[in-house]
């Protein structure tokens, strides 16, 4: 490996430091080859992006200078030799900038062992480009460096940046019968317990901010010390595994007592549109659902109506059983209802979830363990504040 041109300086607001420097395509991908296949913290390779891309690649190969590759080395150096410590990175080294460039490079790398440079007087592998490496970094300044970046010619999603501050829930999650999917894993829940981690996340993050509305750029900018104090606060793991086990617990109650499909409970002229959800599971799988549970529950603790996520699992044998199917039937016209008349969907049928959620476990209420009258009372509330 040959790095050349290496400068070095201190980030403060991160407290990482910073090397740049110029480095071989060939000696790149050899770094990085591992960390395509195995990063966390990016995304799929991006679809539709042939002719993008397909540039790239062919100014790449005529030894264009492309803006800086950002890696991060997620560990302290005892020296200065960046050049070991890449070799020897491992689970250590990620992309935070500059995935999309990896695979073109990768693509490189291939045609040039298939022969298809032969015609060339030089071998492209040799063309260099520029690398920073942050050195020391923690996960939320890696979460700090994604939200400032902005280099990249497709943004990473605000919800795929915010999972990676509960990055390590995902992987000590050993709740029975929950399954998470990252959203680099691009799967869809189908089953019982089947949950996309950016969702879960979602309603955590409600529960935590005491709002059912998703953060977005500008929010986790201004909340970087509370997600740092989060990420430090041995109590937030408990509550996050207490979280989605309780709601899961509440989706399997629910599916045990219904197990059809949804739209056997329809009449004709319920809905303008295709259903919502056309089971228990398709439903509360999603955000809206999730987000307004997280939002609800810290409503409900904060008026003593609940004590913690616990009490929503000891209380579900306590269901007005009856309540099930015309309950399920309402949920799903009013949602309906909701969609006709929102300006943003998503978010209004968040605010009718919060509603839905808050009336269910309010033990004060009228709705209580009611899926029926929580149906109903979600939408006047609903009415109430949007007309």
């Amino acid at each position: 490996m040959n790095m050349v041109n290496v400068l070095k300086i201190h980030d403060g607001r991160i407290n990482a430091d910073n090397y740049l420097f110029e480095i071989t395509i060939r000696d790149y991908y050899d770094i990085v080859k591992d960390r395509l296949l195995d990063n966390e913290y990016q995304r799929r390779r991006v679809k539709n992006s042939g002719s993008v891309y397909g540039l790239l690649k062919e100014d790449l190969v005529r030894g264009c200078v492309i803006p800086p590759v950002v890696l991060a080395y997620c560990d302290n150096l005892s020296s200065d030799n960046i050049e070991e410590a890449l070799r020897t990175a491992e689970d250590k080294l990620v992309i935070l900038d500059g995935l999309q460039r990896s695979y073109t490079i990768k693509e490189i790398v291939n045609s040039y062992e298939n022969g298809d440079y032969n015609n060339l007087t030089s071998n492209p592998l040799n063309n260099k480009i520029r690398v920073e490496l942050y050195v020391g970094i923690n996960k939320l300044g890696i979460l700090y460096r994604m939200l400032t970046l902005n280099t990249g010619q497709t943004q990473m999603s605000t919800r795929h940046q915010i999972e990676i501050i509960y990055s390590d829930y995902k992987k000590n999650c050993n709740i029975d019968g929950v399954t998470l999917f990252s959203e680099a894993e691009d799967k869809v829940p189908s089953n019982l317990g089947e949950y996309k981690f950016r969702d879960v996340v979602d309603g955590f993050t409600s529960y935590m901010q005491k709002d059912h509305l998703p953060l977005d750029r500008m929010d986790i900018l201004a909340n970087v010390k509370n997600l740092r104090r989060l990420s430090e606060d041995s109590e937030s793991d408990d509550l996050f595994y207490s979280f989605i086990e309780s709601y899961n617990n509440f989706v399997k109650f629910l599916n045990n007592a219904y197990t059809d499909n949804l739209v056997n409970l329809l009449e004709e002229g319920d809905l303008n549109k295709a259903p919502f959800g056309n089971t228990v599971v398709k439903i509360f799988s999603k955000s809206q659902p999730l987000t307004g549970y997280g939002h609800a529950i810290m409503s409900l603790k904060e008026f003593n109506a609940i004590d913690d996520f616990a009490t929503i699992s000891n209380i579900l044998p306590n269901f007005n059983i009856s309540s099930i199917e015309l309950g399920l039937r309402l949920l799903l016209i009013y949602l309906d209802k909701v969609s006709a008349m929102a300006k943003k969907i998503g978010n209004d049928q968040r605010l009718y979830f919060y509603h839905f959620f808050k009336s269910l476990f309010d033990k004060n209420g009228d709705g209580y363990l009611n899926i029926e009258k929580s149906a109903e009372f979600a939408y006047r509330q609903y009415e109430r504040i949007t007309l």
